[in-house]
């Protein structure tokens, strides 16, 4: 393989421990030492990885941010897709109105609306701060990458994707999703980064656990889904292999002969 791709949530941090397994730094340090290059490709934004030091010091080739809508590598941005304006626009207007609580990522930026239980629930379960508390007008004046009504996945169809034109949605958590353009998710970053580097489709790898990595692990030659995976993603998986927390992504690299013992 030429190129790996790596949730973060549930993959390589466990959302038991909020830690990655004690064999996966060393396993993507051989990886990366053999000439195969190494992505992340989460939801997560730049600056929750970067304040929470969710890589844990471990180097990766690029990182595809906000489910592959702003992809970097250091202070490079080598692709961003952010969302229509107009369907932020209305977004905002309509949690506004109904008074739910939405969380906006900018490419350095994170911040929601208002704190009520839906929010300290799901980002209890993500181990993440609550973000600060914002006007969120604010979003209609800057590039919005990723957008997260704190709903159900039924109520996130019913009231924010009614009033988009060109989004989709993704949940991780019952009363949580992403809000992302039709065009885009980590498949279609993947797919720049393989016309970046001249790879090849059978030449990537993708591990993931989450609805958010299915495009992805469908896209990959080798899908491997995590042993905690959500079971729609291990009936499309290539591979399954053991829970984050119990080195699968060592065990599943092992398999596959990327990496040797240790």
């Amino acid at each position: 393989m030429k190129a790996v791709f790596f949730d973060i949530d549930g993959t390589l941090v466990s959302l038991k421990t909020g830690k990655m397994a004690s064999s996966t730094p060393n396993a993507i340090r051989q990886l990366r030492k053999r000439g195969t290059l190494c992505f992340v490709a989460t939801g997560r934004s730049r600056p929750e990885i970067d304040d929470m030091d969710m890589l844990e010091g471990v180097e990766f080739d690029g990182i595809l941010s906000n489910n592959g809508q702003y992809c970097y590598r250091g202070d490079t941005v080598f692709y961003d897709a952010p969302i229509d304006p107009t369907d932020v626009a209305a977004v905002v207007q309509q949690a506004q109105e109904m008074g739910y609580s939405i969380w906006l990522t900018e490419a350095d930026r994170i911040y929601i609306n208002l704190e009520n239980d839906r929010t300290r629930e799901a980002m209890r379960f993500i181990h993440t701060p609550i973000p600060p508390v914002e006007d969120i007008r604010r979003a209609t004046e800057h590039p919005i990458y990723k957008i997260v009504p704190f709903l159900t996945p039924e109520e996130l169809h019913k009231f924010p994707l009614q009033v988009t034109r060109n989004c989709k949605t993704a949940s991780w958590f019952p009363l949580g999703g992403d809000i992302m353009p039709k065009v885009g998710g980590k498949a279609a970053a993947i797919c720049e980064v393989m016309r970046r580097y001249g790879i090849a489709q059978t030449e990537i790898m993708a591990f993931g656990d989450g609805e958010n990595d299915i495009e992805m692990l469908n896209l990959a030659h080798v899908g491997v889904a995590m042993g905690n995976a959500a079971q729609s993603v291990k009936q499309i998986a290539d591979y399954v292999t053991s829970d984050c927390e119990d080195d699968g992504i060592y065990h599943a690299l092992l398999h596959y002969g990327l990496i040797d013992a240790f």
